[in-house]
């Protein structure tokens, strides 16, 4: 049922709704924020990989078999290790999706 929520959501989110936006933002940030802060350590960065996660999102379709909140989650995941790796390693940001 919370699936199909998010994803009428999303789709009017792709379509230019500012509202359906706002719903799955507020509904999903602090918990994505917490799960990347939970990698990283760094609050601010955390926000801010928050934030990029989100535009990704509504600017790319969910990959076939992901619900919502497991393609937010695994943008927000891909990103926080690859903020390590450009960190530690200085090599450039190679975004994986």
């Amino acid at each position: 049922m919370e699936k199909d929520l998010d994803k009428k959501l999303y789709n009017k989110c792709l379509k230019g709704n500012k509202e359906a936006f706002n719903i799955l933002y507020n509904k999903y940030r602090r918990k994505i924020e917490y799960f990347v802060y939970n990698i990283l350590k760094d609050y601010s960065k955390a926000e801010d990989i928050t934030q990029e996660t989100f535009m990704y999102i509504m600017q790319n379709s969910t990959k076939k078999g992901y619900s919502f909140r497991q393609y937010a989650y695994l943008i927000a995941k891909s990103r926080a290790y690859n903020y390590i790796k450009v960190e530690t390693t200085g090599q450039d940001y190679d975004f994986i999706a």
